[in-house]
């Protein structure tokens, strides 16, 4: 068992690493520039304030959100990429040094081109001239270098650009290698992914680029309304399924149990979300009959003040009737058919027939024998059930208007607050695994037949 349970957790920590990767990767796919978003929010809008200002400002927060370091721990590049292009926090500019590298395979000549671009731009004061300048410092396509470079060799007379000029012949000849060798280049703990990870786990997630708000006080909050769903809807559900379970099981093949099961999973078949809604527009209003209006409405009433979240929650608590009364009817089913299953499973099993011979009465042995063998598969639904509910939250509290994580998550998509959902995101995969690593060990201490510390001999 010690084994066992020392096996499981050396494998958490590299599963909540792939996890960590796999949620980077995708958070650095995402086609949005938080950096000009964050710039908004602090009053730095492009159009209004000068190039120069909104250019430091917007190096200032990069740097802050560690955009200047490497993506990961290391990186295999082409051999004439140089080490430090990471720090080229713009992606626009990023792309067009690579494309310009993957043209001519020569930095020193790329970056000694680009070098005097800058250096004209920042000495001329003709627009006309910055303008030839950019458009061939910035080509979109390196194979049109050429073109625009014979263009403006007729205006560009000065002898001040006239080095500029010549970088810009020897970059704009075509030099690649037929086969590109790579190299290998290691970066360390100073990379953006070992940054996030890091503050991800201290509970530094940065700022959300809606509000401004802290990320992980939006989540915080969030998740105390999720949480008290998940709870209540769990505890309700095994409260009714296991006795309900127990009870079909224990009457066979009888009418009753036939109706309920048919009920039941005729409920289990339906859509959530159609489900809840179905609720909503019949039992939360008087329209369609006095006798109809059973649940409170729709929302969470209004506060004056900073009342703590477990307050809001207290102060809704009849809010989450109906809810909760979905999440309960919609799972019933499917539990207690598992827990009716099982019992019959292990009723046929030899040790019952044993037990019997031995002088246990039935009942004796159905509670000390057969019955804690049969919640035995509940643990897996029950640990599955955690992390589950936390993701498939989304549903249920964005019908019922419910500040928590799933209605957080629905509104950052639409509000494109990448921060926001990629921690969500985040947060629920190591939910997910600390979630099946505690039920691993639990199933290992309640079930003495499993021995996950060695393997079968034969």
């Amino acid at each position: 068992m010690l084994s066992y349970f020392v096996k499981r957790i050396l494998l958490f920590f590299p599963s909540i690493f792939l996890i960590g990767a796999f949620t980077f990767l995708l958070f650095n796919a995402t086609p949005t520039d938080s950096v000009a978003s964050l710039l908004r929010l602090d009053g730095f809008e492009e159009k209004v304030i000068s190039e120069k200002l909104y250019k430091s400002q917007y190096k200032k927060i990069a740097s802050e959100l560690g955009l200047d370091l490497p993506k990961f721990y290391f990186a295999f590049v082409p051999r004439y990429y140089p080490d430090t292009l990471h720090r080229i926090i713009d992606k626009q500019e990023r792309k067009q040094i690579v494309d310009l590298l993957s043209h001519h395979n020569d930095w020193a000549a790329v970056s000694s081109f680009i070098y005097q671009g800058e250096v004209r731009l920042q000495s001329t004061e003709t627009k006309e001239t910055k303008k030839l300048i950019t458009d061939l410092l910035w080509v979109v396509k390196p194979d049109d270098l050429d073109t625009k470079l014979i263009s403006a060799m007729g205006t560009l007379t000065s002898p001040e650009v006239s080095t500029f000029l010549d970088q810009a012949q020897i970059v704009s000849q075509q030099k690649t290698s037929w086969f590109i060798f790579p190299k290998f280049l290691w970066f360390g703990t100073s990379n953006q992914y070992h940054a996030w990870i890091s503050n991800f786990f201290s509970g530094s997630l940065g700022r959300s680029v809606q509000d401004g708000r802290p990320v992980w006080g939006k989540i915080s909050k969030a998740l105390g309304w999720t949480l008290s769903l998940v709870v209540l809807g769990l505890s309700f559900t095994i409260l009714i399924s296991v006795p309900l379970g127990i009870w079909s099981a224990r009457n066979g093949n009888s009418r009753m149990v036939r109706l309920l099961s048919n009920f039941f999973y005729f409920i289990y078949a339906m859509p959530l979300f159609w489900f809840a809604t179905l609720m909503v527009v019949f039992f939360t209003t008087a329209h369609y009959g006095n006798w109809t209006n059973i649940f409170p409405g729709v929302g969470i009433n209004p506060y004056a003040g900073d009342e703590s979240t477990v307050s809001k929650i207290l102060a809704n608590a009849n809010q989450l009737i109906l809810p909760v009364f979905c999440i309960v009817l919609n799972s019933i089913a499917y539990l207690s058919s598992i827990v009716r299953n099982s019992i019959i499973a292990e009723s046929n099993q030899a040790y019952k027939t044993t037990a019997l011979l031995k002088g246990l009465t039935e009942k004796a042995t159905f509670w000390k024998h057969l019955f804690p063998n049969a919640l035995l598969p509940l643990v897996t639904i029950i640990v599955g059930a955690v992390p589950a509910s936390l993701a498939g939250s989304l549903i249920i509290e964005v019908i019922f208007n419910i500040p928590g994580i799933g209605r957080l998550m629905f509104d950052s998509i639409f509000g494109n607050d990448w921060y926001v959902i990629f921690s969500i995101v985040m947060l629920v995969g190591v939910v997910t695994v600390i979630s099946y690593l505690i039920g691993d060990l639990l199933y290992s201490y309640l079930n003495p037949r499993i021995r996950f510390d060695q393997a079968k001999k034969v």
